[in-house]
């Protein structure tokens, strides 16, 4: 084969794995490229020193294992079940570069745990009795669309304390690691969101033809949906592959909910922004701004003061007893039916044992919506038992208005007869002032003792006709008064 073919095949390899429904921070995501410069440099470089390098990349992504005494065992290539962990153990499990479902290699990160492999890391460290908490290191811009959700699953069901220390947390990182207990970034410029979802297609025909290859897909009759939202969008109508990017994202986002209901919407970071480690702490996105040694105490701290190790407890004597019982089943068999027997047996009894634990993770999911739902209703039962006050109010207020206000119109028609009167008064009181003065005031009136004194008997006596005539009118208008 020559250097041409071979980096054909690499450019095929590479667009074959372009065409994926991604979770990624596609401008942070040169992790992802460097997926294929390990191909390249052992096509182009020599395969001994390639090797040799990727050896040593491999084991600084390898799980540590710090003891109680702050000790690192590093299980370089070895498998939990193989490596002897001493009790009061943390593990530090490193998440580099893009996630795929599946390992892979790069000469930039080594060898990168797919979440498939992740998801059965989890699992395994959280059987372990030894393990008192599991650490993610992680360093991620995202990746691909598929085996988050399980991940993620496995991390919300283990009984040991997880905490997640990251550099970057995009996308697919946030999908698979926001369960976790706690989560706090390295520095106040760590990077943490990218919450959304998108494809990028390349059209590959012309590529092909000039390699000297022609494709030509024929589909049966009744497969008109098998393809479609490529075949459409390559066609130019992006719709049908919109419509299952939207299904895939709303998955994102309501699992991001369900694992940090806590986090404040503010109108971005469910639309793909990407945050700082300060501004993801405002929103409530994360714990804080703390070193990787900081993540593994606060993992010590909580195996000692978390719900989870009274769970595990109990988990523990549960498991002896389910030991028992196989084996006194297994013994059964093996007495009935012989070894083979028994080794079907212990099949059946693990799958049996792993769809209870799926089920027992899907019961706690439902359990937290169906709690979120109650809390829901009963802010909605108190907002109305307020709105049924402040109408009983309303209406008592109203009550008091009208009586306030009969009581005015009454008052007011009071005055209005007071007023009256009072005109009537000052007519009459008019008419008095106008007649004084007909008289001459009222030190002209004459009073009768005064009548004596007259020099003239007529004048006297005019006087006293006139005062007895202006007495009898002030009388009679006091009489009218009363």
């Amino acid at each position: 084969m020559t250097e041409n073919n071979k980096i054909n095949n690499l450019k095929k390899a590479i667009v074959g794995m372009a065409q994926k429904p991604m979770l990624i921070q596609k401008q942070m995501a040169k992790e992802l490229l460097n997926q294929y410069d390990a191909v390249v440099s052992s096509v182009l470089q020599n395969e001994t020193l390639t090797k040799e390098h990727i050896k040593e990349q491999k084991a600084k992504n390898s799980i540590r294992i710090y003891n109680a005494a702050g000790n690192i065992a590093i299980m370089n290539g070895a498998t939990i079940a193989e490596t002897k962990i001493e009790k009061n153990s943390v593990a530090v499990v490193p998440v580099m570069g893009a996630m795929m479902r599946d390992d892979y290699c790069t000469m930039a990160e080594g060898f990168v745990k797919g979440t498939r492999s992740l998801e059965q890391m989890v699992q395994q460290l959280d059987s372990n009795e030894n393990v008192d908490g599991i650490v993610f290191q992680v360093n991620t811009p995202g990746g691909e669309a598929f085996g988050n959700e399980a991940l993620s699953k496995a991390i919300k069901g283990t009984e040991t304390p997880t905490v997640v220390s990251f550099e970057m947390m995009a996308s697919a990182g946030v999908f698979s690691f926001q369960g976790a207990d706690e989560i706090y970034a390295v520095e106040k410029n760590s990077l943490w969101g990218s919450i959304g979802t998108y494809i990028t297609l390349i059209d590959d025909s012309e590529f092909m033809q000039n390699m000297g290859i022609d494709f030509i897909e024929i589909y049966a009759d009744d497969s008109t949906e098998k393809n479609r939202p490529t075949r459409e969008a390559l066609a130019g109508n992006q719709e049908p592959m919109k419509e299952f990017l939207n299904t895939l994202n709303d998955t994102f986002i309501k699992d991001v909910k369900n694992s940090a209901p806590n986090i404040k919407n503010d109108g971005s970071v469910f639309k793909g922004k990407l945050y700082t480690a300060t501004e993801a702490r405002k929103i409530g996105a994360i714990d804080g701004i703390k070193s990787l040694d900081y993540a593994i105490s606060r993992a010590r701290y909580l195996s000692r003061h978390h719900d989870k190790r009274e769970k595990r407890n109990k988990r523990k004597s549960k498991s002896k007893n389910l030991m028992q019982q196989k084996e006194e089943k297994l013994g059964f068999f093996a007495r009935m039916f012989g070894d083979k027997t028994a080794n079907e047996a212990e099949q059946d009894i693990q799958a049996v044992e792993t769809k209870i634990a799926e089920m027992k993770t899907e019961n706690s999911e439902m359990q937290k919506e169906l709690q979120a739902a109650k809390a829901d209703v009963e802010k909605l039962t108190a907002a109305n038992s307020e709105m049924l006050l402040a109408n009983e109010a309303m209406k008592q207020e109203i009550e008091t208005l009208k009586a306030e206000k009969q009581t005015a119109v009454e008052k007011v028609d009071e005055l209005a007869n007071v007023s009256a009167e009072n005109e009537a008064l000052k007519a009459e009181n008019a008419k008095i002032i106008a007649h004084n003065k007909e008289l001459g005031g009222v030190p002209a009136a004459a009073l009768p003792e005064d009548v004596e004194n007259s020099t003239s008997h007529k004048q006297g006596s005019k006087q006293i006709a006139e005062k007895r005539s202006y007495q009898d009118i002030i009388n009679a208008l006091e009489d009218r008064k009363k």
